[in-house]
């Protein structure tokens, strides 16, 4: 589709071959596209490295590595990304937020984050504890540390995760829930 626009477009009285073109498009479909593009440059630069005379050969296991090449270095782009992080003082006002973007975060249907409930005993008592996963199991968190741990886990599987977090620990006041998404 994007090149039978550009094509399109060269038929145009005013067309100017070194001005750029604006394509919009939807996300999905640009992701589509690129990852088109990066094969079909690469089967062709493959096929003549393989024969200068005849490129014409490649396999179906050469397609599939360059699918394979293309989806690695995506998810390392991915990996560089830096997510959202919205801040609120009150789980209502987060759980707003959530059903305003449910189709970006979950789907329609989708619930989102449960109601978190404060440590009843202990030291720690009144206070809410935050799932660090590998990086530290379950306990009251600062925001330095979920910060430090803000890309793990997002995915399309897991598309966002809420923390409870404070400024400092002792201070029950500088309580804050995060919703980390892309």
């Amino acid at each position: 589709m994007g090149g039978r626009l550009d094509g399109n477009i060269k038929k145009e009285e005013n067309y100017d071959s070194e001005a750029s073109i604006n394509v919009y498009t939807t996300t999905k479909f640009n992701k589509k596209m690129r990852k088109m593009r990066y094969i079909s440059e690469n089967l062709a630069k493959l096929a003549y490295e393989k024969d200068n005379n005849n490129p014409s050969f490649i396999t179906k296991a050469d397609y599939t590595e360059l699918k394979r090449r293309y989806d690695s270095n995506n998810r390392t782009q991915d990996a560089d990304r830096e997510p959202i992080i919205k801040k609120f003082k009150t789980q209502e006002e987060l759980k707003e937020y959530f059903n305003q973007n449910k189709n970006r975060l979950g789907s329609p249907t989708a619930r989102g984050p449960q109601k978190r409930t404060p440590i009843t005993e202990g030291e720690h008592c009144g206070k809410f504890p935050a799932n660090l996963n590998r990086s530290g199991g379950t306990r009251v968190a600062t925001y330095d540390e979920i910060y430090a741990i803000r890309k793990h886990g997002l995915n399309n599987t897991h598309k966002y995760y809420v923390y409870p977090c404070y400024q400092d620990i002792n201070d029950i006041t500088t309580l804050e829930f995060w919703i980390i998404h892309y």
